[in-house]
């Protein structure tokens, strides 16, 4: 009889692609794992369960062989379900036991020998490489998220408990889906982002202790702790419950659900994944789309929000990973403060270059001409300078004067005007009349990017700690603010501070706030960012992050990044 649900199938290599090149995994909810145990009594369930699954597909197997003789498609199809699903338990089972045992799993055979037991079996081989698995992971719709690697940890390391891959050049990246929400020791973290290489670069900040501490409801469970969005009334001080500080996160239950029907309820719902797609597949991806809609979790003051990611693994040294986020939200009320937020163990230095952004993004009414000049003379007119600029222009007035200027345009009307001078520009002079103008604006410009290092790595690690360039696109400059969260506010929440009952570097990080500030009237926000895991050059010097282009046009939103290409559909 079998003991576990297939529901769980998936779990076994949840733990597994969780896990990260220094030996720790992804936090994830309570879980937080602070050092290389962990997990060991569910790894050993779950290899139980695949050595399990694999005795049943042997039983099935032996059933269909003693069938009917004679071809039969169908019976074929059967015998080779039956024996993949043996092999792939099998194989999932032996990769399970050598994670119990890198867990010090013989520990909790001590511990617990009555259980030890019940579910070992000692015919089995445990398997330490990882070299078959797929560098992509979806885990499904429920609790959905989605893992992808540039590669797997060397073996070295995973026969030996004690000590991490501080070498490792592999990224690892989860994408946090979305699905159901049981509250309990589950977070509000739906569609968040975490990001390693050679160290922590993004993450969540939650450290789990005591359960039921203030710091643990306020800070740790809550969306100010993970890299997701805020949205914001300021007009209240608590969520919706009375019960918690206002983080402008999403919605937490009032209550953990009772039964599986009630867990499936809207109550409970978090959102809905919308695709999840590996190119040219999981096995080794070279680019990827994790889209969700996440109305659900802000319901109180979104009327839709969906998250869109876009990856590459690029195949470089110097830039391995490029991560495109959309975030695209209309709120309920126009005076919700809407924040975007990247969470981080340092904090991240500001910089200025060609890389924060460069090319033009093409308007639609999306952006304003970037426009300076220059106008002398005497007389009454106005001007406008250099700038780049296409469109049609209707006039009415006439003037007399003398100038000089650059521009395109056609005009008509009838007026007076007068107006005598010299200048630099194109322009009008004084009248009557009325002017209008359609057609395609174009903005170039530079600003200031972010980048973002690593936690510093162990004394063996013979490679400067990892990087994180940010691009951030989406809102406009000057609709832009930026706030620093770390040292005495770095658990705080929105000026109520809350103290951590653990000391961990997580305890003294840094949250990242970009806050959009055209909220005059408007309801609608686009926050885009693109994020470049940065390596080293050939000659072993830290890389630059490569130059981000962009344009918008056309109901798509085209980006490259150096070579790559990315686009979102509006």
């Amino acid at each position: 009889k079998r003991v576990f649900g297939e529901n769980l199938a998936k779990m076994p290599l949840y733990f597994l692609n969780m896990r990260v090149p220094n030996g720790q995994a992804f936090p994830d909810g309570d879980c937080y794992n602070r050092g290389i145990l962990g997990y060991a009594p569910a790894a050993q369930i779950m290899y139980a369960w695949c050595h399990e699954l694999a005795q049943e597909t042997e039983t099935v197997q032996k059933a269909v062989s003693a069938g009917p003789e004679g071809p039969s498609l169908c019976r074929i199809a059967r015998l080779m379900k039956a024996q993949y699903l043996r092999e792939r338990g099998n194989r999932i089972a032996r990769l399970m036991k050598a994670q119990y045992l890198r867990e010090r799993g013989n520990r909790i055979g001590r511990d617990d020998p009555v259980f030890f037991l019940l579910v070992n079996d000692p015919a089995l081989e445990a398997d330490f490489s990882f070299d078959a698995l797929p560098l992509g992971f979806d885990s499904g719709t429920k609790l959905g998220s989605q893992i992808v690697r540039t590669g797997w940890m060397k073996e070295t390391w995973l026969r030996d408990g004690k000590t991490a891959e501080a070498d490792s050049q592999e990224t690892v990246v989860e994408l946090k889906g979305a699905g159901y929400t049981t509250r309990n020791h589950q977070h509000q973290d739906a569609g968040a982002f975490q990001i390693y290489f050679r160290g922590w670069l993004a993450m969540d900040l939650g450290l789990y202790h005591f359960y039921g501490l203030p710091y643990d409801w306020n800070f740790n469970k809550r969306s100010t702790a993970h890299n997701v969005c805020l949205i914001r009334d300021d007009t209240k001080t608590t969520d919706p419950s009375g019960k918690f500080v206002n983080d402008g996160g999403q919605l937490m239950p009032s209550r953990c659900p009772t039964t599986p029907e009630e867990a499936a309820s809207t109550e409970f719902q978090t959102g809905k994944i919308l695709a999840s797609v590996f190119e040219p597949s999981a096995g080794d991806p070279k680019r990827g789309l994790y889209s969700i809609d996440l109305t659900a979790s802000y319901a109180d003051r979104a009327e839709s929000y969906i998250r869109t990611f876009r990856w590459i693994r690029t195949g470089r040294t110097d830039v391995p990973f490029i991560l495109a986020i959309l975030d695209r939200m209309k709120v309920k009320d126009p005076a919700f403060r809407r924040f975007w937020q990247m969470n981080s163990l340092l904090k991240p230095e500001m910089r200025t270059g060609h890389w924060g952004k460069t090319g033009s993004k093409v308007g639609n009414g999306v952006s304003g001409s970037l426009e300076t000049g220059m106008n002398t003379g005497t007389g009454t007119g106005s001007g406008t300078g250099t700038g780049t600029g296409t469109g049609t222009e209707t006039e009415t007035g006439t003037e007399t004067g003398t100038g000089t200027g650059t521009g395109t345009g056609t005009g008509t009307g009838t007026g007076t005007g007068t107006g005598t001078g010299t200048g630099t520009g194109t322009g009008t002079g004084t009248g009557t009349g009325t002017e209008t103008e359609t057609g395609t604006e174009t903005e170039t410009g530079t600003e200031t990017g972010m980048i973002l290092v690593s936690s510093l790595l162990p004394d063996s690690a013979q490679c400067p700690p990892g990087r994180l360039a940010l691009s951030t696109l989406l809102p406009e400059i000057s609709e832009r603010q930026w706030d620093f969260i770390g040292g005495e506010r770095a658990n705080s929440v929105f000026g109520t501070p809350f103290t951590v009952p653990i000391d961990e570097p997580a305890a003294n990080g840094w949250r990242t706030l970009l806050e959009d500030r055209n909220s005059d009237g408007n309801c609608e926000t686009v926050f885009l960012n693109v994020l470049q895991v940065l390596g080293d050059r050939e000659d072993g010097t830290p890389a630059d992050p490569l130059p981000v282009q962009w344009t918008q046009q056309d109901g798509r939103i085209r980006i490259s990044i150096g070579n790559e290409k990315i686009e979102f559909m509006e």
